[in-house]
């Protein structure tokens, strides 16, 4: 693997955070995205327009010899797209497509694609999801990353370039948007919270543990033509989520049981069926295949990680 990685999607929450890495690590970058966050001798910026417009990429491939595409439209709070599914095609599925085949072109080596766990699904019973589980999608972002895996599973097939395909649970650290930086807002408050009873096990993975698995992905020679399931690796209840970031925070515990069924009711009432999902519902994931086959293991276990969220969404709001 040369030293220098384009990263699409580079200003974004997980973007970012790769290519501070890959440059910590004494790799030369080349973000690709809409504004520049970094600044670094070894960092080059290239600007580009909303990845629904036509991008050439070819100027970029001379020295690169792997792709990381972050870059997406995600889980949008509040969306008022008429279709919501086709705009995320235009971005996740057409955009990603025409970058991998500039990039085949180019003889560009590998393409390691950032997915999410919602093309396995969104809940479980009983069995954790892995990478040989039926495709269940259901809603508009992880049916268009499945149809975007398809294709470039068939662009990809017979040609020199290596795709790895990378499906993160819910990605935290102190700075992620989204429904989870609500939850820390609420979780920083001294509010006692109704999640005293909550005993659903779901799989997390810290923002510094999908980054190292993402720079493994991009150089291990197993890792080409394979997808992974990713996560911290051992799964928690909401009850245990919010007291190890209030742990953290130095907040108290405060928390007292309240019936999943009347919580139920209450969110779906408000128009909160999925936040009742992810609060009270179970999604494990097992992450043997990257254990086994890239000896990957998380830098950090999830308690302490969450533990360390806490502390630094504390610090950071103290700033």
């Amino acid at each position: 693997m040369k030293a220098k990685v384009l990263v699409t999607g580079s200003s974004g929450f997980i973007g970012s955070a790769l290519s501070n890495e890959f440059l910590t690590r004494g790799y030369e970058v080349i973000g690709a995205s809409r504004t520049n966050t970094i600044e670094s001798s070894k960092f080059s910026f290239y600007k580009i327009p909303g990845l629904s417009e036509y991008i050439d990429w070819k100027p970029l491939f001379e020295e690169v010899d792997v792709i990381i595409h972050t870059a997406a439209r995600a889980h949008i709070l509040n969306d008022r797209a008429t279709d919501p599914l086709s705009e995320f095609n235009k971005v996740n599925v057409d955009a990603t497509i025409e970058l991998a085949k500039q990039a085949i072109s180019a003889k560009v080596k590998r393409f390691v694609f950032i997915s999410s766990v919602g093309v396995s699904g969104s809940r479980t019973k009983g069995r954790p999801l892995d990478e040989n589980i039926a495709y269940e999608p259901v809603e508009a972002y992880a049916i268009s990353k499945l149809l975007a895996e398809k294709k470039l599973t068939d662009v990809v097939r017979g040609t020199n370039t290596e795709l790895v395909i990378i499906r993160p649970t819910l990605v935290y650290s102190h700075e992620a948007p989204g429904n989870f930086k609500n939850l820390l807002k609420l979780v920083s408050t001294k509010l006692p919270l109704p999640f005293g009873s909550t005993q659903n096990k779901r799989s997390f993975v810290f923002l510094d543990n999908l980054v190292d698995f993402i720079i493994l992905a991009a150089k291990h020679p197993k890792a080409a033509g394979n997808s992974y399931l990713i996560s911290d690796g051992h799964d928690i209840s909401t009850n245990a989520l919010i007291s190890n970031l209030r742990l953290g925070m130095g907040v108290r515990k405060g928390l007292f049981p309240f019936a999943a069924i009347l919580m139920k009711g209450v969110l779906s009432v408000l128009g909160r069926r999925k936040m009742y999902s992810q609060l009270f519902e179970d999604l494990q994931v097992d992450i043997s295949k990257a254990r086994v086959e890239l000896a990957w293991t998380p830098i950090l276990g999830v308690e302490d990680a969450l533990k360390l969220t806490g502390k630094r969404y504390i610090a950071d709001k103290k700033r």
